[in-house]
């Protein structure tokens, strides 16, 4: 398994993060409790929506398609921005 180094790793581990906890929010259907991480992710990653977090849930859609879009639906549910 190859780790994530540097700048662009440290990023990438935040913005996953961040958006998990926004998923778990969503699912929940408690989206007030998903804003703070939102707005985090927001900061970080500027360009963070469900179309970002699609094309980036792509490869593992192949295998995991039911996971995939019940992640998605969560984001949604959470606030993401659509683009």
């Amino acid at each position: 398994m190859v780790g994530r180094s540097g700048a662009a790793g440290e990023r990438l581990g935040d913005v996953t993060a961040r958006a998990r906890n926004l998923v778990i929010a969503g699912l929940r259907g408690r989206p007030e409790e998903g804003s703070p991480y939102l707005r985090r992710l927001l900061a970080v990653q500027p360009g963070f929506s469900l179309q970002w977090l699609n094309a980036l849930l792509e490869p593992p859609r192949r295998y995991y398609p039911d996971v995939v879009d019940h992640y998605l639906e969560g984001a949604r549910r959470g606030g993401a921005p659509e683009s």
